[in-house]
């Protein structure tokens, strides 16, 4: 099984959008579901795709061959919230077999 947690100290959001082109997203708030219906999500700048910034609580999904990755982003917090975080396809399922194990 494998699963690995980035914290971060700043989002890497755009990084990834450029590595890994599409993805999905979730809002975690009322602004930012709101700003789903209203905003472009994505916008060009210096001919590169990035997030629109006044997106505030999200989670960026990417499904791969063998792998999931996630960016997390909370920055309506005290403390902002970046994290980055890769697992295998089938985690959760396999987690859940090994807890049933034992």
């Amino acid at each position: 099984m494998s699963k690995t947690r980035y914290v971060l100290d700043e989002d890497i959001s755009d990084d990834l959008i450029q590595s890994h082109g599409e993805f999905t997203i979730q809002g975690y708030d009322t602004l930012t579901r709101s700003l789903f219906q209203s905003e472009n999500i994505i916008q060009q700048v210096n001919h590169k795709k990035v997030l629109n910034k006044n997106l505030t609580n999200y989670r960026l999904k990417w499904i791969r061959e063998s792998k999931v990755m996630y960016s997390r982003v909370d920055k309506t917090a005290p403390k902002k919230r970046f994290e980055y975080i890769e697992t295998i396809k089938d985690y959760e399922a396999r987690y859940r077999a090994a807890e049933n194990d034992f």
